[in-house]
């Protein structure tokens, strides 16, 4: 498991080819590098899971994240894709998309401006059905990557769990 991710907010006409190389650097290359390693660690007991970080931004269009989530849609790919192959293997591979509290979060929230902000605001209160906002990575999402990582999901694999209060049901 690991949870490396960049988000660099910027409008989609001022992409530069240098802010798409670095997410993409990061959140694709990153995964697959690390998914690599752990499935080589892990074929010659013919068992294993990998859990990667998607997000629902790679579903969604969010104003000034096209890049992100266009990387997040890459990984999500790339998961589904590595389960089919390294499933005869035994090492399943899947991914969790949070909606919880992060810094990264944060950071996202402190690069609208004012009206954005508040629209977004608005847009996750009617959108998560389980309290209206984020959820929080100690009792929301730490659970379910342990029940991903143990024995007790040793039938599922490529399988993308949004882990977000009903947000993705709504959509």
């Amino acid at each position: 498991m690991h949870v490396a991710g960049l988000q660099r907010s910027a409008a989609a006409v001022d992409i530069t080819p240098k802010l798409w190389d670095t997410i993409y650097r990061v959140n694709v290359l990153g995964t697959m590098l690390t998914n690599q390693a752990a499935y080589r660690a892990m074929k010659p007991a013919a068992t294993g899971a990998i859990v990667n970080f998607g997000s629902m931004s790679g579903f969604t269009g969010e104003l000034t994240n096209a890049t992100y989530g266009s990387s997040k849609a890459a990984v999500h790919t790339w998961t589904r894709t590595v389960a089919r192959e390294w499933g005869p293997d035994g090492i399943r591979v899947n991914a969790v998309l949070p909606y919880v509290n992060t810094p990264m979060f944060d950071k996202y929230r402190s690069s609208l401006n004012s009206d954005e902000l508040a629209a977004y605001d608005e847009q996750i209160r009617q959108s998560i059905p389980l309290g209206g906002k984020f959820g929080n990575a100690d009792t929301d999402l730490a659970p379910v990557l342990v029940f991903l990582a143990s024995d007790a999901s040793h039938f599922i694999t490529g399988q993308l769990l949004p882990v977000d209060g009903g947000f993705a049901s709504v959509r």
